[in-house]
C-alpha cells in the first residue's frame, strides 16, 4: 500500500500503479491510496476524470481554451519504437557522412550517401515490423538533420545558415507534430501503402523499397539541393532571401491550418464519409499540399537569391510540385471518390489547389 498527498495548485499529478482505476477531483488537497506493482504512470488533470488502468491524459492549455489528448500504453511504447529506431538511423547517417567527409567527398555527396544509408536503414525496421509507415516520419525530420549537420560540423553560423535552419525547423516541427497527433499504433500502416500493397502484388518488396522509400528520399535531396549548395557555398546575407523566407513561412502556415481544421473536424463528426468542406478547405481541396508545395519553391527562392548562377537547381522543387500534382493528389482523390459522400460535387465546385472560388 502507498499513500499519495495530492496537493491541488493548478493542476494535480498523480502516480499510478497498472491495475488502478480512480477518481481524482480537482478540489484541494486530497489523499489517495495504490496498491499493485508496474510500471509508474503520470497523469496531469485540471478536472474531475475518470481514469482507466493504462491511460495518460496530457492537459494541453491554450489561450483560447484546454485540450486533453488520451495515450494508452501501447501507443507511447510504439513512440518509443519509432523514437529509438530513428535515433539509431541518425547514428549510423552520421558515422557514414563522417566517413566519407574524411575522405575528402564533398560534402553534399557526403550527405547524400548518409541520406541513402539512413533510408535503408529504416525501409528494414520497417520489414521487421510489417509496416512502410516507419518511413512517415524521416521526410519531416531528415531535412532539419541536414542543416544542423552544416551549421555544427563546419561551425556555420551565418545569418544565412541560422535564417534558412530557423525556416525548415518550422516546419519540420509542425510535420512531426501532425505525424505524433495521427500516429495511433505501430500495427496501423497508411492507406496508400496498403493500396500498393495490393496492387503490386509478388512485387511489392521491391516497390516498398524503391516506391514508398528510396524515390520520396530522392525527390525530398532534390528539393533540398538548392540550400544545400547555399550551405556549402556561404554566400553573403542578403535582403531578397526574406523574401523567399516569407513564401517558405506561408507555406508552413498553410499547412498548420489545414491540419488544425482537418484534425477539428474528425473530431466533431462521427460519419466517416463526411467531406469537410469548411476553412480553407471550402476553396481548396488540398490546402495541405498546396502549403507543402509553397514550402519547397520559398526555399528555391532563398537559394536563388544567394546564389543565381545555380538556377538549374529549379528542377528539385519541379520535381516536388510535380510529385503532388501526378501521385499524390490522384492517388488521394480516387480513394475520396470511393469513401466520401458528395465528392464529385464538390470536385465541380472547389479548386483542386489555390483556394480561390470557382466562379
Amino acid at each position: 500500500m502507498h499513500l499519495l498527498q495530492l496537493n491541488q495548485v493548478e493542476t494535480v499529478f498523480a502516480l499510478l500503479y497498472n491495475g488502478i482505476s480512480k477518481t481524482i477531483a480537482n478540489n484541494g488537497s486530497s489523499t489517495f491510496n495504490t496498491s499493485g506493482t508496474g510500471i509508474v504512470r503520470v497523469y496531469v488533470l485540471s478536472t474531475s476524470l475518470t481514469l482507466a488502468p493504462g491511460d495518460i491524459f496530457i492537459r494541453i492549455k491554450y489561450q483560447i481554451g484546454e485540450k486533453y489528448m488520451k495515450f494508452d500504453h501501447k501507443r507511447l511504447l510504439a513512440f518509443l519504437f519509432v523514437f529509438v529506431g530513428y535515433v539509431f538511423a541518425t547514428i549510423i547517417g552520421l558515422i557514414i557522412f563522417s566517413y566519407f567527409r574524411d575522405l575528402q567527398y564533398h560534402p553534399i555527396l557526403a550527405i547524400f550517401l548518409a541520406d541513402i544509408g539512413m533510408t535503408i536503414f529504416i525501409y528494414i525496421i520497417g520489414l521487421f515490423v510489417n509496416n512502410a509507415s516507419m518511413y512517415d516520419p524521416y521526410w519531416s525530420v531528415i531535412p532539419m538533420l541536414y542543416g544542423l549537420l552544416y551549421m555544427f560540423g563546419y561551425r556555420d553560423y551565418s545569418i544565412t545558415t541560422i535564417l534558412i535552419n530557423i525556416v525548415i525547423a518550422l516546419w519540420s516541427l509542425r510535420l512531426t507534430a501532425n505525424w505524433m497527433y495521427t500516429f495511433k499504433t505501430i500495427k496501423k500502416q497508411d492507406w496508400r501503402y496498403d493500396y500498393l500493397k495490393e496492387k503490386s502484388g509478388p512485387f511489392y518488396p521491391v516497390v516498398n523499397l524503391f516506391g514508398i522509400h528510396l524515390i520520396p528520399t530522392l525527390f525530398e535531396f532534390g528539393a533540398l539541393l538548392p540550400v544545400l549548395f547555399v550551405f556549402a557555398k556561404a554566400p553573403q546575407f542578403n535582403m531578397l532571401m526574406i523574401v523567399g523566407v516569407v513564401i517558405s513561412l506561408l507555406g508552413v502556415l498553410l499547412e498548420l491550418v489545414a491540419d488544425i481544421q482537418m484534425q477539428r473536424f474528425r473530431n466533431h463528426n462521427n460519419n466517416p464519409r463526411a467531406l469537410i468542406r469548411d476553412g480553407l478547405w471550402k476553396y481548396s481541396r488540398h490546402p495541405n499540399y498546396l502549403g507543402e508545395i509553397t514550402f519547397w519553391w520559398g526555399l528555391f527562392a532563398i537559394a536563388i537569391v544567394a546564389l543565381p548562377s545555380m538556377w538549374y537547381l529549379v528542377f528539385g522543387p519541379i520535381a516536388m510540385t510535380l510529385m503532388f500534382l501526378v501521385i499524390s493528389i490522384p492517388m488521394a482523390e480516387q480513394r475520396y471518390a470511393r469513401i466520401k459522400d458528395g465528392f464529385s460535387q464538390y470536385v465541380e465546385e472547389t479548386r483542386m489547389l489555390f483556394p480561390l472560388p470557382k466562379k
